[in-house]
């Protein structure tokens, strides 16, 4: 098993296992991108992940702040709901 650190902005020293799927990636619409960028090879614009983040319902992107699973018809929008899943924001 892997493990990575990284500090945040206060200097606290955070531990995560590389091998755990969306571990690394952080639940901002940066982390969201690189994501998808990672799993799939697509290059996703900011306001891609803004409209999936409105259509599942969320205000910010939070643990858990997605309350509905949308119909979504693009690759690009599919490919961000699952970067949803991965990073926590709506439950699968």
């Amino acid at each position: 098993m892997k493990f990575s650190a990284f500090k945040n902005v206060f200097g606290v020293v955070f531990e995560f296992d590389d091998q755990i799927k969306g571990q690394g990636y952080p639940l901002t619409i940066g982390g969201v991108r690189r994501w998808v960028l990672d799993e799939y090879g697509l290059d996703i614009s900011k306001s891609s992940v803004c409209a999936v983040r409105d259509k599942c319902g969320a205000d910010k992107l939070e643990v858990g702040a997605g309350k509905v699973i949308p119909v979504l018809k693009s690759d690009k929008e599919l490919a961000v709901l699952e970067a949803f899943k991965a990073l926590g924001l709506i439950e699968q």
